[in-house]
C-alpha cells in the first residue's frame, strides 16, 4: 500500500487535522502523540502520492518522522532519526498495538489511551530521543532540566532568512554577533556570521552540527576571539532545526559551552526532490539578492537512504553613500562620524613653528573632493564615509551530503560530507592612513614649500584614486562519520569522528613602509635601487605628498611609482580540529519511581591554527596595518565524561553530569552540573540547573600576534592608531558558574508559557589589552611627571607626538557577573477562518556587571554601547512578537520585532541615547495544489515594511552595526517546489 499512488485532496490546515485526513483518505492507521503535532500546519497535498510520498510532503519542515511498521501502519514521533533503533521501534510498535487493542483505533482514541499512560510512557523507552544538552536517550524538551529553545526549517522561511545569519541576527538570547559587514570594527572577518548568547563573547558560544564540533573559522575577531563561522555550516534547506541550550554546558560537552549550545540537525531522512529560488531587493538602493537551494533525498531500500543539498548565495553591494546617516556630510563631518585627520593632500609637522613645532595642513587642502578643515587652522582632514559598505559583494556556494545505512537491527552507519566556498569583497578608503610613521619629506625634496625637514600625516591615495578593495575568500570542509548500535541489554553505544577545515585567503592593500619612505626621499619607483641609486635621477623618482602633485603645478605621481608602494596583506589561514567519541547509555538499574539512566563517554580532540602572512606583512612593514609573524599552533585534548538521571520520585527527577579535559599545554579542568526536573502535573514543568563551565585559551590567544587599528581618543582628538596584541601561553582558563531556574506550564492543548531567570558569575576572562586604557594611562603618567612608566613603554610616538603603534597583551583580566529574564508565551488555535498561532519571545537583561581589571571599578554593560569596554552592544530589552496564520492554501507570517533604546558610552560625543527600534516583517505564502508532479509555494514578503532607518548613533557611519541592520526596508519573492 506504501507504494500505490492515491489520489490526495488535503488542504493546508493545521498537521493534526491534516494527518486525519491522510488517515482517512489512504486507508493508513497513524499512530502518534497529540502534543508532537499539535503546534504545526501542515503542507497542501493535492493529486496523486504514494502513501510514503504523502506522508513525507506533510511532515516537511517540521523535523517530525516516520516509520512504516506494517503495510498499514505508521509511527509518527518527534525525532524518528534518533530513535530509530531496532529493538526501540519493536517497543514502539508492541505500546502502540496494546493501545489499538484497547479501542484507540483513531486520533481521537489515541489521546485517550495516551493520557491514561502518559507517566508510564514518559519513563519507557518510547521516548529514546537525544536532545541538546545530554547524552542520555530516553527525554523530550519539555523534560529537560536546561532551557531550551528549538528553530524548526519552516520557520527559517518565515522569516524569510536567506541563512543562518538572518535568523541569528533577530534572536532575543543574543546579542553582539558579527553578522554583517563593518569593514571598520570587525575588518578580519567580514563573510563570516558568528553566535554571541548573552553577549559573553563570540568565542563562549559552542557550536555543533549534529552533535559534533566544528573547527573554528580560520580568522580571528579583533578582540581575538576565535568561533564558529556559521555562513559556512549547511545549506539552510538541509536543516531541519536548530536547538539552543540557554545555559552552561561544559559539564557536558566541555571548553567552549559558557554561555550556551547551538546545535544544528539536518534533514538527514528527507525523502524526494525539493527546489527553492528567491530574490531580494534593498529598497532605494543598488544591493539585491538572488539564492538557490535544492534537496534530494532517496531511500534505496529500508536499510539505506542517501540526501544532498546544495545552495548558491549572491549579494551586491550596498554603499554607505546610498543612506544619508552614513554619510559624514549629513553631520557636518563631525568629528566622530568617518573622517580623519590623515587626509589627502595632508598635513606636515613643521619644527619651526612655534615653540615646539606643529602640524600645518597643504596649502591646497580644500580644493580636494573628500578634504576639508574643521577651522582655518585645522589639519587637512579626509571624509572616508563615501568608500565603504553597509552590505558588500559576497557568494556563497554550499554543499552537503549524508549517506545512513542500517547493518542489522542493532548496528547503523552514518557518512556526512559537506563543503562550503565563500568570497566577500568589502570597499574602503582609496588608501589608509600613516599610522606606524611619519615618514620624512626632507628640505631637499623639490616639491617641499617649508625648506626644511618635515612629517607628513596623510594617504598617497585621496579621493580621486576611488575605494580600495579587500577579499575573503573561505573554504570549508567537513566529514563525519558515526556507527551507533545497541547491546544485548538494551545499552545504546556510539562511536563518531569528525574531521573539519576552513582555509581563507585574505588581501587587503596598504602602504609599504619602506618603499614609501625611499620615495619621499627621491629613491622610489619600481626600477630604482635606494643603495646605489641618485634621489629624483634616471630610474629613482621623488614621490609627491602635495596637492601640487594632482594640481599639475608640482611633480606628478607616475602611476608605476604609485604602484610600486602599495603591498598587501596576502595571508593565508588555516583551522581544523579532528573529534574522535565514543559514549554507551542506558539503564543502571529499576527503582521503585523509574530506571536510573547513565552515560558515559570519552573524547579526543586535536586542533590546528596558523596564519601565513605575505613577506610586506611580516618584514616591510605596512604603514597603516603593521606587521606581524606567521604562526602555526596545534593541542591536544583529552576528555571523560559522565551523566546520571534519577527518578527519585514519580514527579522528580535529578540529573547529574560531571566532565574532565585535559589539554597538552597543561591546562585542564572538571565541570560539573546539577539539574532538577519536577512536574507536578503534565501540564506544569518546573526545572533548576546549577554548574560550573569553562573555556580553555584558544590557540590564537595563545600563540598569535594579531596587528589592529581600532579607534581611540588621545589629547582630545579621535585618531586611530595601530595596536600590536601578543599571545600569552600563560593564559588560564575561563570559568564561569551558571545558574537557571524556569517553568513551562501547558494548561491547554493550544497554550504554552514558559519563563527562566539565568545568572552568569564569569571570571578570568581572557581580553585584549584596552588601547584605550593603555593611552589614558600613559597619558596621566607623563601628566604627573613621570617616565618610563609601564604604560609609557607601550605607547611609542613620533617626535611630532603622534602614535605610532601601542604594544598590548591577551591576558586574564575581567570579570562579569550578569543574569537576566527569558519570557515566550504561544498560543495555537484552529477556527472556521484558519489556524492562527501567536508567539511572543523576549530577553531582559537585569545587570551585566563588568570589572575590567581585579579590584578596579564595576561598570553596568547593560544598556550600553560598551565603547570603552570589552563587552559590545547590549540592549536591555529584545523581543520579537509572531502571529502566524494558514487557512486553506494561504498563510501570512507577521513578525513585531523590538529592541529597547541604549546609551553610547564613547567620550566627546553630544548625543548618548540611541533610540529604540521596532520593525515590522509581512510574508505572505500560496501553496498550490497538483502542478508539475508536486506542490508548490509562493512566496512574497518584505522585511522592514515601513523602511525604519537604525537608530542615529553617534558612532562610525552614524549607526552600531552590533546591533542594528542599515538597509531599511526588503522586499522578497521566493518560489519553491517540491516533487
Amino acid at each position: 500500500m506504501e507504494n500505490v499512488a492515491i489520489s490526495f485532496s488535503v488542504p493546508a490546515q493545521s498537521l493534526e487535522s491534516a494527518l486525519l485526513a491522510y488517515s482517512e483518505q489512504s486507508g493508513i492507521q497513524l499512530l502518534m502523540r497529540t502534543g508532537d503535532v499539535q503546534l504545526f500546519s501542515s503542507n497542501p497535498l493535492m493529486g496523486p502520492y504514494s502513501a510514503r510520498e504523502a506522508l513525507a510532503h506533510l511532515l516537511e519542515g517540521t523535523g517530525l518522522g516516520y516509520r512504516f511498521m506494517t503495510a498499514s501502519t505508521v509511527i509518527v514521533w518527534d525525532d524518528q532519526a534518533s530513535v530509530d533503533q531496532g529493538e526501540s521501534w519493536n517497543r514502539h510498535a508492541a505500546q502502540f498495538a496494546a493501545m489499538q487493542a484497547g479501542g484507540a483505533t483513531d486520533l481521537e482514541q489515541l489521546r485517550v489511551a495516551e493520557s491514561d499512560a502518559a507517566n508510564q510512557q514518559r519513563n519507557s523507552a518510547i521516548d529514546e530521543i537525544v536532545v541538546t544538552g545530554s547524552y542520555i536517550r530516553g527525554r523530550s524538551q519539555i523534560d529537560s532540566t536546561s532551557p531550551l529553545k528549538v528553530f524548526r526549517n519552516e520557520e527559517f522561511r518565515a522569516e524569510g532568512a536567506t541563512g543562518v545569519t538572518d535568523i541569528v541576527k533577530n534572536l532575543s538570547v543574543n546579542s553582539g554577533s558579527e553578522f554583517q559587514v563593518d569593514s571598520l570594527s570587525q575588518p578580519l572577518t567580514s563573510g563570516t556570521a558568528s553566535f554571541n548568547l548573552r553577549n559573553l563573547g563570540l568565542n563562549s558560544t559552542l557550536v555543533l552540527i549534529n552533535g559534533r564540533r566544528q573547527a573554528v573559522s580560520a580568522v580571528a575577531a579583533t578582540d581575538g576571539s576565535t568561533f564558529v563561522d556559521t555562513n559556512s555550516l549547511v545549506p539552510v534547506i538541509m536543516i531541519d532545526r536548530f536547538e539552543i541550550l540557554k545555559d552552561g554546558a561544559a559539564a557536558i560537552y566541555g571548553s567552549d559551552a559558557v554561555a550556551g549550545v547551538v546545535n544544528f540537525i539536518t534533514r538527514n531522512e528527507f525523502e524526494g526532490f525539493e527546489i527553492n529560488t528567491n530574490y531580494m531587493n534593498v529598497d532605494d538602493s543598488s544591493s539585491d539578492e538572488v539564492w538557490f537551494e535544492g534537496i534530494f533525498g532517496h531511500r534505496f531500500s529500508d536499510k539505506t537512504n542517501f540526501v544532498v543539498a546544495a545552495s548558491y548565495f549572491d549579494r551586491s553591494r550596498m554603499s554607505a553613500t546610498e543612506r544619508s546617516f552614513s554619510r559624514a556630510e549629513t553631520f557636518e563631518f563631525a568629528l566622530w562620524h568617518a573622517v580623519s585627520s590623515y587626509g589627502q593632500p595632508g598635513s606636515f609637522f613643521v619644527p619651526s613653528r612655534g615653540d615646539n613645532g606643529e602640524f600645518v595642513p597643504d596649502p591646497d587642502c580644500l580644493d580636494f573632493e573628500g578634504a576639508f578643515q574643521s577651522s582655518p587652522t585645522d589639519l587637512c582632514r579626509f571624509d572616508f564615509s563615501p568608500y565603504f559598505d553597509l552590505s558588500p559583494d559576497e557568494s556563497r556556494s554550499q554543499v552537503y551530503a549524508v549517506l545512513n545505512h542500517d547493518f542489522s537491527d542493532n548496528l547503523s552507519g552514518m557518512l556526512e560530507i559537506s563543503y562550503a566556498k565563500s568570497e566577500t569583497e568589502t570597499t574602503a578608503s582609496p588608501s589608509f592612513p600613516f599610522l606606524t610613521a611619519l615618514p620624512t619629506v626632507p628640505a631637499s625634496h623639490p616639491d617641499n614649500i617649508f625648506n626644511e625637514d618635515v612629517r607628513f600625516r596623510g594617504r598617497i591615495l585621496g579621493a580621486a584614486a576611488g575605494a580600495s578593495v579587500t577579499t575573503f575568500d573561505y573554504d570549508t570542509y567537513r566529514v563525519a562519520g558515526e556507527l551507533e548500535g545497541t547491546t544485548y541489554n538494551d545499552w545504546y553505544w556510539t562511536l563518531s569522528t569528525s574531521f573539519s577545515r576552513q582555509e581563507v585567503f585574505y588581501d587587503r592593500p596598504d602602504t609599504l613602509s619602506t618603499p614609501t619612505i625611499n620615495a619621499l626621499m627621491g629613491l622610489g619607483g619600481p626600477d630604482c635601487d635606494p643603495e646605489t641609486g641618485t634621489p629624483g635621477v634616471g630610474d629613482c623618482q621623488w614621490f609627491n605628498p602635495f596637492g601640487t602633485a594632482a594640481l599639475g603645478s608640482g611633480t606628478p605621481n607616475s602611476r608605476e611609482l604609485v604602484r610600486s608602494l602599495i603591498g598587501s596583506t596576502g595571508m593565508k589561514g588555516e583551522s581544523q580540529l579532528f573529534t574522535v567519541e565514543a559514549v554507551v547509555s542506558g539503564e543502571l538499574l529499576e527503582m521503585s519511581s523509574g530506571a536510573l539512566q547513565a552515560a558515559f563517554g570519552v573524547q579526543y580532540r586535536d586542533e590546528q591554527f596558523s596564519h601565513d602572512w605575505s613577506e610586506d606583512y611580516n618584514n616591510t612593514g605596512l604603514l597603516s596595518i603593521g606587521q606581524a609573524p606567521d604562526f602555526s599552533a596545534s593541542g591536544d585534548v583529552f576528555a571523560l565524561f559522565a551523566e546520571l538521571s534519577a527518578p527519585l520520585l514519580n514527579t522528580v527527577e535529578v540529573q547529574l553530569a560531571g566532565r574532565y579535559e585535559k589539554y597538552d599545554a597543561g591546562v585542564d579542568s572538571f565541570d560539573p552540573k546539577l539539574g532538577v526536573l519536577w512536574r507536578p502535573l503534565e501540564e506544569v514543568a518546573f526545572r533548576a540547573s546549577i554548574g560550573t563551565a569553562f573555556r580553555a585559551p584558544s590557540l590564537y590567544q595563545s600563540n598569535a600576534v594579531q596587528a589592529s587599528q581600532p579607534f581611540v581618543i588621545d589629547d582630545g582628538s579621535f585618531v586611530f592608531i595601530n595596536v600590536q596584541t601578543f599571545g600569552n601561553a600563560n593564559l588560564k582558563p575561563e570559568e564561569a558558574t551558571v545558574f537557571n531556574l524556569g517553568v513551562t506550564l501547558r494548561p491547554f492543548d493550544w497554550a504554552e508559557f514558559n519563563v527562566d531567570y539565568w545568572s552568569f558569575d564569569y571570571d578570568e576572562l581572557i581580553v585584549k589589552e584596552s588601547a584605550q586604557a593603555i593611552v589614558n594611562q600613559a597619558n596621566a603618567d607623563t601628566a604627573m611627571g613621570l617616565t618610563d612608566t609601564v604604560a609609557q613603554m607601550k605607547v611609542e610616538r613620533t617626535a611630532a607626538g603622534s602614535i605610532t603603534r601601542v604594544l598590548a597583551d591577551f591576558l586574564n583580566a575581567s570579570s562579569v557577573k550578569t543574569d537576566g529574564l527569558d519570557v515566550e508565551l504561544k498560543l495555537t488555535g484552529d477556527t472556521s477562518m484558519g489556524t492562527f498561532e501567536l508567539s511572543t519571545n523576549w530577553t531582559y537583561v537585569m545587570k551585566y556587571d563588568i570589572q575590567q581589571v581585579a579590584g578596579g571599578p564595576v561598570v553596568d554593560g547593560a544598556g550600553l554601547v560598551n565603547f570603552e569596554n570589552f563587552a559590545r552592544s547590549l540592549p536591555e530589552w529584545r523581543g520579537t512578537n509572531r502571529i502566524h496564520w494558514v487557512y486553506g492554501n494561504h498563510e501570512v507570517n507577521a513578525y513585531i520585532r523590538y529592541v529597547d533604546s541604549y546609551r553610547n558610552d564613547r567620550v566627546f560625543i553630544t548625543d548618548r541615547k540611541i533610540e529604540s527600534h521596532t520593525t515590522l516583517d509581512l510574508q505572505y505564502i500560496f501553496s498550490t495544489s497538483r502542478f508539475l508532479n508536486g506542490s508548490t509555494r509562493l512566496t512574497i514578503g518584505t522585511i522592514n515594511i515601513t523602511d525604519e532607518e537604525p537608530p542615529s548613533a553617534q558612532l562610525i557611519l552614524g549607526f552600531d552595526p552590533i546591533t542594528h541592520d542599515p538597509r531599511g526596508r526588503i522586499v522578497y519573492v521566493s518560489v519553491g517546489h517540491q516533487f
